[in-house]
């Protein structure tokens, strides 16, 4: 008897346990607002940045709101929903990975709705280092068949973290800052960073600056190589630039030919 009673209170354990995980997850599904589709655009606006970064939305509603405010905010098609009851301010951070424009909407499911909203703030932190410069070459040109900035680094692999590097582009003339990119690598480990800069307009040259976070972090990292990429841009079969086939490439197509038919007889 007295087993018995163990093994059903076993069972009871295991099925309040399983009911107790259902209870939890129901929640949190009942917790995930639908996006807003066809609402009242609050906010529009297009922010540009320089290279990956968070775009953050800071939101505030009226205290004397009657009830939370649902919004969703959409950055370049990339949404989230939540709800911002009276007096309370929320925050949405949204990840992009390069340099660009976006396009950020918020919407709420009434105009009145959006009066309740007394603040919206759209602002962008730079995923970036520039705490220690590590390597730079300056005053390079760019021609009609340069392509690319790239930096090859490798991490020691005794080095106890990760190593935060950003590879940033810059107008040799000006100093202004064009693009960048930014890449974390792993102990023992080689990377290549890349920057396209064969769609810049009215710049002559680049410098390029390697950065990192510290500069403890220089001695797990060694820069291998530092420049622009170059491409001719002519296609397969071409030697002077036209798509043409030239001779001497149909000529070898010919003896290949014979070749074979020879080897088999």
């Amino acid at each position: 008897m007295t087993k018995r009673k163990l093994k059903l209170g076993s069972i009871a354990l295991v099925v309040m346990l399983v009911g107790a995980f259902a209870l939890v997850g129901l929640a949190a599904a009942e917790d995930d607002l639908d996006p807003i589709e066809d609402g009242h655009v609050a906010h529009d606006e297009t922010i540009e940045t320089d290279g990956p970064a968070d775009v953050i939305v800071d939101l505030e509603a009226d205290s004397e709101a009657a009830e939370a405010v649902k919004v969703t905010a959409d950055v370049d098609g990339e949404t989230e929903t939540i709800e911002v009851a009276a007096g309370e301010s929320e925050s949405l951070e949204f990840d992009v990975d390069s340099w660009g424009s976006y396009d950020v909407e918020i919407l709420t499911e009434t105009e009145d709705d959006a009066d309740d909203l007394v603040s919206i703030d759209v602002s962008t932190e730079a995923d970036r280092v520039d705490g220690y410069e590590v390597e730079s070459e300056n005053d390079l040109e760019l021609t009609n068949d340069t392509t690319d900035a790239f930096v090859d680094v490798e991490v020691d692999d005794e080095a106890d973290d990760e190593v935060m590097v950003t590879l940033e582009v810059s107008d040799s003339e000006t100093g202004d800052v064009l693009r960048f990119t930014s890449d974390e690598i792993e102990a023992d480990e080689t990377a290549s960073l890349e920057v396209a800069v064969d769609d810049l307009e009215d710049v002559d040259g680049v410098d390029l600056t390697v950065y990192l976070e510290t500069e403890d972090d220089a001695d797990d990292l060694e820069v291998l190589d530092l420049g622009l990429s170059e491409s001719t841009g002519y296609p397969i079969g071409s030697v002077d630039g036209s798509t043409e086939i030239p001779n001497w490439a149909l000529i070898g197509v010919v003896l290949v030919g014979l070749g074979v038919v020879v080897l088999r007889q």
